[in-house]
Order: structure tokens, then C-alpha cells, then sequence
């Protein structure tokens, strides 16, 4: 292999447990052990067996929710394959294509969640995993082909919805169909109501044909008024089933086209006073985890999502390495439960037949035979808590099942007694389970509401980047990076979501906090890891993308990071504008538009606190008034446009006239005041006349046909004998009278 000049590729299987999954292979009747593949590059070398430097390829898995069970799943699939593939994928959420969001490419869309999926077109991308039908659902498939037309040519793989032409993992027909002749037949339901998905859905379509071939067959009348179309959301199948109902229709079944609308439709029939299944069945589609855990379960198909999802990364490998594509369905079961009147199965989780032939849960027979022999029964019993504490909880409820299973057909007192003994043990590690899940969902939970609390404690825009970064490091614990539109938090209304759009990045891991560090947002090296991308978007507002890691928690906990950050960055960003707002009418209240000096609001507040100052300081202040000579003329002969040049020329010389800590202001038109510290000896210091030189100089400059010349008169004021400002005011401005009248008098002699 040393010197090799061209890439090729290593195939290194392994066999231990969980590390090499068996997976379906059509041209096979017996599961295949699944190889890990390295495209190893030229000058590459193998030392020791160990390959070093792999190529990783990396994997989009395109989607549209993290808060949705179906999707849920799929993430969890495609993670699991990636894992064990020593892969990297990197997982975009954004939002299903429609007419508002429309493709990538397009110069017509108002900036949409949809949009993330821009980013996806990267040299850093192998390949693409697209979840067609939720990125379609509203809109149809059209959008969703013209998108996938404009990605680059690269190996791609629809996930649970075919498309043309293209290489597609999906479920295998039926399912709906055997729900109706299973209520038919063992419930004796005469009377569905079908709660369908889009009909721009493919998915929703060919069920809804499975539905309506379905009552034909056992002879039942398809009426149209009986067919519901929803969007495969809980909160559409809620609403739809409560209208339902409030019109007095009481069907005895409503079939639905999802697991998601499902659960909807039971709330809807519970806030009727009705109860599942006594006054009405209910059934889904999709066998999620909501499914099996509602009151009662649900009666559903298992459409093995998870090893759609995982077949799905699997093959769109196989097209990197250069092996031969090809569509694959994963076959779908009818799971009953409760919800339907059944009693079902003892499991309420279904190991996917992915990982069953490589677990360790024997099979029927083989635990008989392990508990009939005495000496096999207490070995095996003292390694059953090691496999059950390893074991996932799919896992242990296939271990229930069978434990049970065989408890009813064995007629030996001893051998019911082990079976007891290792149902109990099974039961001890169920608990432990559940409460280690919910502890950690709870510390992750905590650590969001601290991570908040902390931030929103001060919103402030001094140091706000750095306490957020203090805040999520210390309270969350795991990688996370955010890139921005802008590194002042504002948000975009219509962001580009290109690589190179973003302009700062805060990587908690790495504490960084800064401009991009690289062009795109792929993270660099090449170490497999699971990724996920979601935009900071609230409304129209987008302020960038978060990116997590590796993430093990609960995947709601996920998007309610996302939707915490973007309302964290949508608070912040208002309440500086606010402050900046605040402190513009503020200035407008204190400032004069003309000269951008004080008004006289403005002198009476900053002059107060001058003399304040002045006065715990036992010094004197001197307060100077000043108006223009001959502005009048200015402005009969030469207009009052000119005479607005000569207001603002004289304000200018005061300010190059006095110093930065005096409060110079105008009153209203040609009249200004100064509140100035005095001097030492008791003076100004030559400001009148610094004035007076800075006016005939800038009048020179300007080179108008006319010449600013001001009058000025100032007093000495103690701000500790009393006096208030506007008194003083007042005795300077008699000065400033006295001055024009012997400038006057001066002129005339």
C-alpha cells in the first residue's frame, strides 16, 4: 500500500456486538454483517493493521422538525448508522418547501427555515439523505425534485418517500389496509372516519388509497364526506377531530394517516367526555414512541423508521464507495394495542429487526433450555443484570416478552421460579433506566433555565457575547457553535444562508468568540461525529445557525435550545434598540437639530450639574452669552439660508473657543450661552476673544460675501451663593447688551 498512487478502498469488518449491525440484504436470504469502508487516499499508509489518516466521507441528512416523533426517529437512525460507519453526518433542520420559502436558487423567496438547506451545497458534502416527504409536504413534490436537481451531482438517497429517478429506503405498501379488515373482522367496526394527510403528499396519498381499497374489500360503503385531510401535525388532527365531533358525528373508528395526528385526535375525544376504545377507536401510522406510551397505546403500523433511516445512510454510502444502487422497502407490520380494543403484546417497543440478530436476547427455545438446566439457569442469572444493564429499552421489552412467553408454556415449578427471579431482575433494570433518562432530561432542563436565567439577568450590550459563552459553557456541557449574520446580534430579514454570510462565530467548546474561522460552516477535521444545524429564526427575523454535537438527550430538548437562543438574541437585539432609542429622544430632547449643541433644556440640566460640582469643589463658573451682529441683514440680502450658515458658524467657534468639559448651548436663534469653569486667576482665559478669531476665520472660509461678527458678555458666578441659572442668565445677557451697544457705538466713531 506504501506509494499508492490512486484511492482505494479498505473493507475492515468486525463482529463483536453492536458494532457491526446485520442488515437486510435483497439479494440474500440470511442478514449480512455490515463492513466499514475508508476511501483512503494516495500516500496514505497502514501501519500495524491501523489505517491512519481515513478519508471520512460526510453525509447530509436534510429535515425539516427536531420536535416531531417521525423525525425523531430518523435523526436516531441515521445517528446510529453513521456511529458505527465511523462516518460524519451533519443533520440540517429548516422548514418543508412552499410558496413563500421556495428553493435556494430562486430570487422571488421571502427568506424561510427552508433555506438552511442552502448551506448543505458544500465541497465538504458526500452525499445527501433528503427527508422528501416532510420537505414536500405542503407544496408537493415538484419543489422538492427542483431542489435536489440543484444540489450537486453526488450520491443521494430519498428517505421514506420514492421520487423519480431517484435511489430511495421506504416503507413497503400496506398497513392501513389491515388496520380496516383487523377492525372489521376481530371488532366488527362498520362505521370510519379516515384522517388523511396532504394530498400533495405522496405518503398521505397511497395510504389513503390503501384506506379506500381497504372498505371495498370487506364490502363497506367509501364515503367521501368521511375522508378528513390534515398535515400529519397533532395540532391540525386535534382541531380537525374537535370539529368533527362538534357536529354530533360519532363514528366508531377513526383511522389515521399518522401516529402524530393520532395522538391529536385523542386529545380532541377526550375534551368530549369520550374514552379510546370504549366510544371510539382510534389508530395511526408510524409506531412512534408517543404512540406506545399513550393512554391507552396506540393501535398503529410499525413502518420501521429506524431502519429506514439507518438503511438509508448505509446505501448512499455504498454509492461513495462506488458500489451499485438500488431502491430497497423495509416491510411494515400492524402492531395492535389498546386503542383498538386489543390487548396487545406484553412489549410496547419494538427492537428494530436491524440489531435483533446481532442482541443478546436468546430466542424462545434457548431460554427454556438455559432455565430447565440448574447449572446453566445460575450462570446465566449471574450474568443477566451485566446484559440487562447494557441493554437499551427496546431491548427489555423484548427480554419481557419472552421471559413471559416462556413462563406460560414451561410446567416446572423450578423453572418458573428462575423465570420469575430474571422478569424481577428485568424490572429492577427498567426502573434504574427510566429514572437515569429522567434524571438526565431534568439536569438538561436545569441547565437550559440557568444557562437563561443567567443571560436575561443582564441583557446589556457590553460584554453580552462573552456572558452568554460563560453561560452555556457552564450549564450545558456539550459542543455547540453559533454563527451570525451579524457580530452585533442584529437579525437579517433576508439572509443568504451562503457559507461565507456569516460574520461572527461563538464556539462554546473552544470559548472563541470572533470573526468565522473558516469560509463554510462544515466543521473541519476528520473525526466522525453526529452534528446538527438549526436556524436562529423567529418569525422573519434570522439571526444565523446553531450548530450541536453529538447530541444523546431528548431531541425536544433540542429545538427548545433553539427556539431558547433565538429569543434570547431577538430580546437582547430589541432591548438595545430600545436603549438606543431611548437615548436618541433623549439627545433630541437636550440637543438642538441646527447646531447639534444644548438647547436650553439641555444647558439648564448640564449646567445644574456643573455648578454642583463646582460648588462641593469651592470653585467659580463663568457663564458667557453670545448673539450674531447683523444677522438680519444677512438675511434680508443674502436669504435665511446664509443666515442659518451663520448661526451654525458661530456655534462652531464656540466650541473651538471653550473647552470639552464647558456646556455650550444655543437658546433659539442667534442667542447662545456657555457655563464654563474659570480659571485660577479668575478668568476665561481668552475665550471671548478665542470666539471672536475663530468666527472671522471660518467666515473667511466659507467665502460669503458677508461677515459673521459676534457680541458677547459673561459674569462671574458663585453657584454657592444661590443663585439659580436662569437669574444668571439673565445678568450675562445685560452684559451681552452692553457689548453689542459699544460695539455699535465703536463702529459709528
Amino acid at each position: 500500500m506504501v506509494g499508492t498512487k490512486a484511492p482505494c478502498l479498505i473493507w475492515i469488518c468486525h463482529s463483536s456486538r453492536h458494532s457491526s449491525p446485520q442488515v437486510p440484504d435483497p439479494q440474500r436470504s440470511r442478514p449480512c454483517p455490515s463492513p466499514r469502508f475508508f476511501l483512503v487516499e494516495p500516500n496514505l499508509r497502514l501501519c500495524d493493521d491501523v489505517l491512519v489518516e481515513p478519508r471520512r466521507p460526510t453525509y447530509a441528512l436534510l429535515m425539516v422538525a427536531m420536535d416531531e416523533s417521525y423525525q425523531t426517529q430518523i435523526w436516531r437512525g441515521a445517528s446510529a448508522a453513521a456511529k458505527l460507519l465511523g462516518i460524519r453526518l451533519m443533520t440540517f433542520v429548516g422548514s418543508s418547501i412552499d410558496h413563500k420559502h421556495k428553493l435556494p436558487h430562486r430570487h422571488d423567496w421571502e427568506g424561510g427555515g427552508s433555506l438552511i438547506n442552502k448551506l448543505a451545497n458544500s465541497p465538504e458534502i458526500d452525499g445527501y439523505l433528503p427527508l422528501v416527504g416532510c420537505l414536500g409536504n405542503y407544496e408537493g413534490m415538484h419543489l422538492v425534485e427542483e431542489f435536489l436537481d440543484w444540489l450537486p451531482p453526488k450520491p443521494l438517497v430519498c428517505v421514506g418517500v420514492p421520487l423519480p429517478n431517484r435511489f430511495t429506503v421506504a416503507p413497503g405498501g400496506g398497513g392501513i389496509d389491515e388496520i380496516v379488515h383487523h377492525l372489521v373482522q376481530t371488532h366488527q367496526t362498520q362505521d370510519f372516519v379516515y384522517l388523511s394527510g396532504p394530498l400533495t403528499n405522496p405518503d398521505a396519498m397511497r395510504r389513503l388509497s390503501d384506506f379506500r381499497r381497504a372498505l371495498q374489500e370487506v364490502d363497506l360503503e367509501n364515503n367521501p364526506e368521511n375522508e378528513i385531510f390534515g398535515d400529519f401535525t397533532t395540532d391540525k388532527g386535534q382541531a380537525l377531530v374537535q370539529e368533527l365531533l362538534a357536529t354530533g358525528r360519532r363514528p366508531q373508528a377513526i383511522v389515521c394517516a399518522n401516529d402524530a395526528m393520532a395522538i391529536g385526535a385523542h386529545k380532541a375525544i377526550l375534551a368530549f367526555d369520550l374514552n379510546v376504545p370504549e366510544d371510539l377507536i382510534l389508530t395511526g401510522f408510524d409506531d412512534t414512541e408517543e404512540a406506545r406510551s399513550m393512554k391507552p397505546p396506540l393501535t398503529t403500523v410499525a413502518a420501521s423508521v429506524f431502519q429506514i433511516a439507518y438503511r438509508s445512510v448505509e446505501l448512499v454510502h455504498e454509492q461513495f464507495l462506488g458500489g451499485v444502487a438500488h431502491n430497497e422497502t423495509i416491510p411494515t407490520e400492524v402492531v395492535t394495542r389498546r386503542s383498538c380494543g386489543c390487548l396487545g403484546a406484553a412489549s410496547t417497543q419494538r427492537l428494530p429487526s436491524l440489531f435483533e440478530p446481532n442482541s443478546d436476547i436468546p430466542d424462545l427455545s434457548r431460554l427454556l433450555t438455559i432455565f430447565t438446566d440448574e447449572e446453566a439457569s445460575a450462570t446465566f442469572q449471574k450474568r443477566l443484570g451485566k446484559i440487562f444493564d447494557h441493554s437499551s429499552r427496546a431491548e427489555l421489552d423484548i427480554w419481557e416478552e419472552r421471559i413471559v412467553l416462556a413462563s406460560r408454556q414451561t410446567q416446572s415449578a423450578c423453572v418458573a421460579r428462575n423465570l420469575l427471579d430474571a422478569h424481577s431482575a428485568l424490572n429492577s433494570t427498567r426502573q434504574g433506566l427510566e429514572s437515569t433518562q429522567r434524571l438526565e432530561l431534568q439536569h438538561q432542563i436545569r441547565g437550559q433555565f440557568r444557562a437563561i436565567r443567567d443571560v436575561l439577568a443582564d441583557l446589556s450590550q457590553e460584554g453580552f457575547a462573552e456572558r452568554l459563552m460563560t453561560g452555556l459553557s457552564q450549564h450545558m456541557g456539550f459542543p455547540l457553535r453559533m454563527f451570525l449574520f451579524h457580530e452585533d446580534f442584529r437579525p437579517e430579514d433576508n439572509p443568504a444562508y451562503e457559507g461565507d454570510s456569516f460574520r461572527f462565530e461563538m464556539d462554546v467548546e473552544s470559548q472563541y468568540i470572533g470573526p468565522p474561522r473558516q469560509t463554510g460552516i462544515i466543521p473541519p477535521g476528520n473525526d466522525p461525529g453526529i452534528w446538527c444545524f438549526m436556524p436562529l429564526r423567529l418569525g422573519t427575523e434570522h439571526f444565523g445557525i446553531v450548530q450541536v454535537r453529538d447530541w444523546t438527550s431528548n431531541e425536544v430538548l433540542l429545538e427548545g435550545l433553539r427556539q431558547t437562543l433565538t429569543m434570547i438574541f431577538s430580546a437582547a437585539h430589541k432591548s438595545w434598540e430600545e436603549t438606543s432609542l431611548r437615548a436618541k429622544f433623549e439627545q433630541l430632547a437636550v440637543r438642538d437639530q441646527m447646531t447639534g449643541l444644548f438647547n436650553r433644556r439641555g444647558l439648564l440640566e448640564q449646567g445644574t450639574l456643573l455648578a454642583n460640582l463646582a460648588q462641593r469643589e469651592h470653585q467659580y463658573l463663568g457663564v458667557a452669552m453670545f448673539d450674531l451682529d447683523g444677522l438680519k441683514e444677512i438675511n434680508d440680502r443674502f436669504g435665511h439660508k446664509d443666515g442659518d450658515l451663520a448661526i451654525q458658524l458661530l456655534g462652531q467657534s464656540l466650541v473651538e473657543g471653550f473647552r470639552q468639559v464647558d456646556v455650550i448651548a444655543r437658546l433659539g436663534g442667534d442667542e447662545f450661552a456657555v457655563v464654563a469653569k474659570m480659571n485660577p486667576d479668575g478668568s476665561l482665559d481668552g475665550a471671548v476673544e478665542r470666539v471672536r478669531h475663530s468666527l472671522t476665520r471660518l467666515s473667511e472660509e466659507l467665502g460669503r460675501p458677508w461677515q459673521a461678527r459676534t457680541s458677547g458678555g459673561w459674569i462671574v458666578w458663585d453657584p454657592s451663593e444661590g443663585t439659580g441659572l436662569e437669574s444668571v442668565l439673565s445678568r450675562a445677557d445685560q452684559n451681552l447688551y452692553n457689548d453689542k451697544k459699544h460695539r455699535k457705538k465703536h463702529q459709528k466713531t
